[in-house]
């Protein structure tokens, strides 16, 4: 129902935004998700001359998948004339590529977002177990019960581990009900939201993430800063990219300095992903030096640099 009265409210005031757009001088608009693209949309079919950079935070290609009915049809349709934008801006490359491929566009890039660096403390207290975290929604395409699977089976072949679980979401109660049905051998943690989550990547030794889609997780990017090994599926999009698998090996596990990448989760492979847990149980947090190689490319510096091509390729057709 919120969000029923959400559109019902960006309906009501499209009017004024439309005029907005028409009163401002800027010669470059940026549109950031779906109704501001949509405004965007409407205000060049209107002919209002301005150059309409589109921004799009999330995988198209995989939000569509899980559509059905009138509403894929609608998504697709918006998929189009999100083509017409003068500057099409993803933030991962496979989006960005097939986009451009798909829709014949060759105005499309692929920017990151900034990711500031924390200001953290590694904890280096001696512990009788490993802690192995995970954060993020708590949502079907997220496959939390596939992590506490995995976890279960780990402690029974003899592991020995806690699971921290942190963020909130439309299967939080039903977590919680799983987890308080768990014989007590199971040390599983539900921290529900949390406004820092700092503290929990201090505390942990391993990340996990075993999403089936993403758009871009950022917390990647948080377990690398805080030095953490990371198990991750070969989602899309973001994880090959982030964790720098460049190469088209296809034979899973994946490995690098830093993290194991795996199959998206399936019934079928719950034992490689205990496999891999089992490895990083006895591996220790990398150091900084290590952590730079994969966010240096998050830098203010490297993304503004990109952000001014942008503008330039624009201005030059003004």
């Amino acid at each position: 129902m919120n969000i029923f009265f959400m559109i019902i409210k960006n309906i009501i005031n499209l009017p004024k935004a439309i005029f907005s757009i028409y009163k401002n001088s800027n010669d470059i608009i940026l549109c950031v998700h779906f109704f501001p693209i949509l405004l965007g949309i409407i205000c060049k079919f209107i002919r209002i001359k301005r150059k309409y950079v589109f921004i799009v935070h999330t995988n198209v290609f995989s939000y569509g998948q899980q559509l059905s009915g009138i509403k894929k049809k609608v998504f697709f349709v918006f998929l189009k004339l999100l083509a017409k934008g003068d500057c099409i801006v993803f933030l991962t490359k496979d989006v960005a590529l097939r986009f451009s491929y798909e829709y014949r566009c060759g105005n499309v890039y692929q920017i990151f977002n900034i990711y500031n660096r924390r200001k953290k403390t590694i904890n280096k207290i001696i512990k009788s177990k490993k802690d192995i975290l995970f954060v993020g929604r708590l949502s079907k395409e997220k496959n939390i019960f596939f992590i506490i699977d995995v976890y279960k089976k780990h402690i029974d072949v003899g592991g020995s581990a806690n699971l921290h679980i942190v963020g909130d979401g439309p299967e939080y109660q039903d977590l919680k009900k799983e987890i308080d049905s768990l014989d007590s051998k199971y040390n599983i943690i539900l921290h529900g939201h949390i406004s820092d989550v700092g503290p929990y990547y201090s505390l942990a030794d391993i990340f996990i993430l075993t999403s089936s889609y993403e758009g871009f997780p950022v917390s990647l990017l948080e377990a690398i800063d805080y030095n953490l090994p990371i198990i991750s599926s070969d989602c899309l999009s973001g994880p090959k990219e982030i964790l720098k698998f460049n190469n088209n090996k296809m034979e899973y596990p994946l490995f690098n300095n830093i993290s194991i990448l795996l199959p998206v989760p399936t019934k079928n492979n719950i034992d490689m992903y205990v496999k891999a847990l089992s490895f990083f149980i006895d591996k220790n947090k990398y150091d900084d030096s290590c952590s730079s190689l994969y966010l240096d490319d998050y830098n203010e510096e490297e993304i503004f640099a990109q952000w001014d091509n942008v503008f330039i390729f624009l201005e030059s057709s003004l």
